[in-house]
This record gives C-alpha cells, structure tokens and sequence, in this order.
C-alpha cells in the first residue's frame, strides 16, 4: 500500500535526522586558540589571565668551566650535570642525589651540587672545578 510506504520513508528520514544531531552532538569542536593560550575559569574569575608558556626561548648563557677552560652556551634551567658532560668537563659524580657532596662545585661563588643544580638564569656563569 502507497501509505505504508510513505510511513516508512517518513519514518526512515526522521530515524536519519536523528541520527545526524546525535552525531554532531558528540563530535569534537574545533577551537580557535589552543588550550594554552585560553585563560582557565579560575584566571577569568579573579581577573588574572594566563599567559601561554614560551617553547622556544633564545636566551642563552655562557658557562665556563675552570678546569677544562672550555665556554659552552646553555640554557637558564637545564642541569649543570648535563652541561658539565657538554663542556667536557671532568667532575666526579657518586650518588648523584645531592647527598655525597662528591660534585660540589663554586657556581659564580657560591657552592652547589652539580648533580642537583641548574645553569643560572643570569649569565655569564663561572664553574669552579675543584
């Protein structure tokens, strides 16, 4: 019968549309800024807006190590240790914790454990090598 089959096709668009809405409910939305740059609910209540942290930074130090005399660019941040290893710099390591003392150096001064330190954020930095 005619009427039946204009149920079905009704019935079958209807079941379709559905579908469609369902779908597109469900599917990911493309954003227009990336998920660092959007200040949290938190920042935007209390006024404060996040800044995006920068990957690529450009602002580099000279290291020195006296016992090698050997200058080496790094990065405010990144380990002394690896640094050291970079320079050629020749520092005795045991625990590798900061507990021995094993690998104190003079850091512009100051003692530090080379196995726990970080290069300085203001540069030049002058390792004493014991």
């Amino acid at each position: 019968p005619p009427d039946m089959q204009v149920f079905h096709f009704l019935a079958f668009a209807l079941v379709l549309i559905s579908y469609v809405q369902l779908a597109a409910a469900f599917a990911p939305v493309a954003r227009a800024t990336p998920a660092a740059a959007r200040p949290s609910s938190v920042n935007m209540l209390f006024g404060a807006v996040a800044k995006p942290a920068s990957t690529t930074s450009t602002d580099t130090v000279d290291v020195t190590f006296t016992n090698g005399r050997r200058m080496v660019k790094a990065m405010p941040g990144d380990s002394l240790a690896e640094t050291a290893v970079k320079a050629g710099s020749r520092i005795r390591f045991d625990c590798k914790s900061g507990k021995c003392g094993i690998c104190e150096v003079k850091v512009n001064g100051k003692a530090m454990r080379t196995c726990k330190s970080k290069v300085p954020r203001k540069g030049p930095v002058n390792v004493v090598v014991p």
